[in-house]
This record gives structure tokens, C-alpha cells and sequence, in this order.
């Protein structure tokens, strides 16, 4: 009856993101495209304007458009014209043979595919330029220096390399916090996935319910925010949980911080496998991550609780020994005194 009860929670939770989803299709036809839009569909046609900001859409546009588009991931196709500069970051960018772009695009970790019939009045502004004094630093092989991927790889690898410094400071300063996480994924994994999946759709609803009106969409932010601070943490705990089973299984004795650098190591390989990376990373290190810190605060209640009622166990049978003392001296005390008598 109660894992009834849970699958149940879970159908009507999912059904719910579910309808969300499929309900916030935006089709613009002579009106405005503008305004900050996130985890929607957006179906462009005839005239549109203003800027937008797109947040994880999958956007096509078909008509035209006068306006900047600033596209955070994601996937966007072009169709139409594009009056105004577009800037893709950390997404791909489709142009087809009848796209044509009045303005520059400036590209940050981002893709950009074109058609050779494709029309860009300015260029594909990529960090390219960028690396050209730090080519002189660094001895970089001619062949590597004409690769139109080297800034994608470099940046890709220097965002790694600050988030493992970053995973180290956190662990230096709380150890024991982070050891406490990771032994709770070890040992309670089920209950681990089943609060995380809870918490994550909870998240991902308000999310989406605040996301459609842009009076409550600072909120949606502030969630957003939030899940980024405990994926991060959540990620430590990941990271060293699984350097602790590697370690299992090989039967040997490494230091917390070999149990981080392996399971980091692991987990970012797993990160840039598409598709694959991009759900795991979207969706199952905040899922695992709140699902870790709900039973660490969970446990802790659960033994403060317990604490307090052996506690109270204790004071009570020590209050007990001390009456049974003082019933029992003011017995001998009273025999005595009749014996005297």
C-alpha cells in the first residue's frame, strides 16, 4: 500500500512537469520576441522583435526577426533573417540555405553550422582571436594552432581544472561534512534516489511555474541558483563516493582527496559523452546531490531525536537510582531508630 502510495506521487509529479512542458510552446506571429524564456519550444514565424534571451529552448525561426538573440545552450535553428547580433553560448546554432543574418554573431563554447548558401552580412565571431598571446606562452604545434576546436578544448579544459581547485578547497574546509555525504550515498542509496527524485520534480515544477510570468521569474532564478550551489557540493560527495568503491573493489587505501580527484576524473569523462553527459549532468548529479543532503539532514534529526530520548532514559533511571537511595536510607534510618527505642 505505501510503495503504492509513492509510485502514485511519482506518476502525478511527472505528469504534471510533463504538461508543463508540452503546454509551453510559444508560437510568435506578428508579436513581440522578447523577454527571458527557459526550458520552452519556441516556433517562430511572419515578424517578430526585441531582445530575447534564451535559456535552454529549442527554438526555430522561420520569419523575421529585429532584434538580438542571446542563447544560453540550447538548440537553435534559423530559417528566416535576423536583424541583430546573436550570442551563443554553450549551445548550437543551426543555419539553413535561406538564413540570413544582418549582424554579427559572437560565439562562447557555442557550435555554429551553416549552409554555404547562408547569408552573414558580418562573421562568426568565435574566441579564436582571443588565444593568440597566450599562443606565443604556451609552445602549441602549428597543426593544433590552426584548429578551429583549440579554444573550445582549452576553455573546456580550464572550466575542469577551476572546478576540481574549487572541489578541493570545499573538501579541505569540510571534510567531515563531505565524508558524511558521501558514506550516506554509499550505504543508503535507495533512499538517496527516492528523496532526490522527490525534491528534483518538486524543483523542476516551481521552476517551470515561475519561469511563465516574468514577475516571478527572479524566483526561478534563485532556485535555479540554489541547485547549481548543491550540485556543486552534491558533485564532491559523488565524486569521492565513487573513488571509495573503486577503492573497494581494488582492496587498497587511498586518502579522501585520491577519492575525489578518481571519482572528478570519472565523473567529467561521463559529462562529455553527448547526450548522455548532458542528462547527467542536467538532471542526475542535482537529483543524487538533494537526495544526499535530505538524508544527512534527515539522519541528523532522526539521531538528535534518539539522543534525546536515551538522555532522557538515562536522567530518568538515574532519578530513580537516587530515590531508591533516599527511600532506602530513610528505611535504615527509621530501623535504627526503633532499634534504639
Amino acid at each position: 500500500m505505501i510503495k503504492h502510495t509513492i509510485v502514485s506521487k511519482y506518476l502525478f509529479l511527472f505528469s504534471c512537469i510533463c504538461v508543463f512542458f508540452l503546454s509551453s510552446t510559444v508560437y510568435a506571429k506578428t508579436e513581440k520576441l522578447s523577454g527571458i524564456y527557459f526550458l520552452q519550444k519556441i516556433h517562430q514565424e511572419d515578424q517578430t522583435e526585441g531582445k530575447a534571451f534564451l535559456l535552454f529552448c529549442d527554438v526555430q525561426i522561420q520569419g523575421h526577426h529585429k532584434g538580438d538573440l542571446h542563447i544560453f545552450k540550447g538548440s537553435t535553428e534559423i530559417k528566416g533573417q535576423i536583424e541583430g547580433n546573436i550570442y551563443l553560448y554553450e549551445g548550437r546554432l543551426s543555419l539553413g540555405s535561406q538564413a540570413k543574418i544582418y549582424g554579427q554573431i559572437y560565439t562562447l563554447l557555442g557550435q555554429v553550422y551553416k549552409q554555404p548558401e547562408t547569408y552573414i552580412e558580418k562573421e562568426v565571431h568565435s574566441l579564436q582571436p582571443t588565444f593568440s598571446s597566450l599562443k606565443k606562452i604556451i609552445p602549441i604545434p602549428d597543426f593544433l594552432q590552426e584548429a578551429e576546436e583549440l579554444p573550445h578544448i582549452m576553455l573546456l579544459t580550464i572550466r575542469i581544472l577551476v572546478q576540481i581547485l574549487i572541489g578541493f578547497m570545499i573538501l579541505s574546509l569540510h571534510k567531515k561534512f563531505i565524508e558524511e555525504g558521501s558514506m550516506i550515498l554509499y550505504h543508503q542509496r535507495h533512499q538517496v534516489f527516492r528523496s532526490g527524485g522527490i525534491l528534483f520534480l518538486m524543483f523542476a515544477l516551481l521552476i517551470g511555474l515561475f519561469t511563465l510570468s516574468l514577475i516571478g521569474f527572479p524566483v526561478a532564478l534563485l532556485f535555479i541558483l540554489f541547485l547549481w550551489v548543491v550540485s556543486l557540493i552534491g558533485q564532491i560527495m559523488i565524486a569521492v563516493c565513487i573513488g571509495r568503491i573503486i577503492e573497494i573493489k581494488m582492496k587498497t587505501e587511498w586518502h579522501i582527496y585520491i577519492y575525489y580527484l578518481l571519482g572528478i576524473s570519472i565523473i567529467q569523462l561521463v559529462i562529455v559523452i553527448p547526450f548522455l553527459g548532458y542528462v547527467f549532468k542536467l538532471i542526475g548529479i542535482p537529483w543524487f546531490s538533494l537526495g544526499i543532503l535530505a538524508r544527512q539532514y534527515i539522519n541528523k534529526k532522526i539521531y538528535s531525536v534518539t539522543a534525546y530520548r536515551t538522555k532522557k532514559r538515562e536522567i530518568g533511571i538515574k532519578e530513580k537510582d537516587e530515590l531508591y537511595h533516599i527511600i532506602v536510607k530513610g528505611i535504615r534510618n527509621k530501623s535504627g531508630k526503633e532499634e534504639k527505642s
